[in-house]
């Protein structure tokens, strides 16, 4: 049976583009001979891969930023699982059980430095905003200066920076 299991899997990677093909064999066959061989199973949604990785990309875990206490933790924690996972994240509603809803400047402050660590994409980062979303990149070690700006705490900071950078490949060094 190993040998009947491996024979089709081989003719099938030869033949799945002569079958494709054969439905397919102006369009696909006479085009794009050696990219059909990379993508067998993706051959028949060629019209679809512009929109497909788009849809990828563009997926966010949407958290909501008024559960449990309704402050600027799970901003900051969002933040670091964000980084450690790679999972891009939209959050509604932030602070919105505070006085002054949205992001101060120590929030505001979070989001750039945790932008600044892994090269994220970030929409809605000014003071005020009560939605955030956050598209990670790959976390640099390197030496780094974040300003507050204000009398925010330099801890709350770290709380989203520094599981991070302790998990990247160098040590890094962190001002605040």
């Amino acid at each position: 049976m190993n040998t009947e299991e491996t024979t089709p899997s081989i003719e099938t990677e030869e033949t799945a583009p002569t079958v494709e093909t054969e439905e397919t064999a102006p369009t696909v066959e006479t085009e794009e001979t050696a990219p059909t061989d990379e993508t067998e199973e993706t051959a028949p949604t060629d019209e679809t891969e512009e929109t497909a990785p788009a849809v990828e990309t563009t997926t966010f875990i949407e958290i909501e930023g008024s559960l449990g206490e309704g402050g600027g933790q799970v901003l900051r924690s969002s933040l670091a699982l964000s980084i450690i996972t790679g999972k891009p994240f939209h959050i509604a509603n932030i602070r919105s059980k505070r006085k002054s809803r949205g992001l101060r400047a120590q929030h505001l402050a979070c989001v750039r430095a945790a932008a600044e660590i892994c090269g994220a994409e970030v929409t809605g980062d000014e003071v005020d905003s009560r939605d955030v979303s956050f598209t990670p990149g790959t976390v640099k070690a390197g030496e780094y200066q974040f300003d507050i700006g204000t009398a925010g705490s330099t801890t709350l900071v770290l709380q989203a920076v520094l599981l991070p950078l302790l998990l990247a490949s160098e040590p890094s060094t962190v001002t605040i």
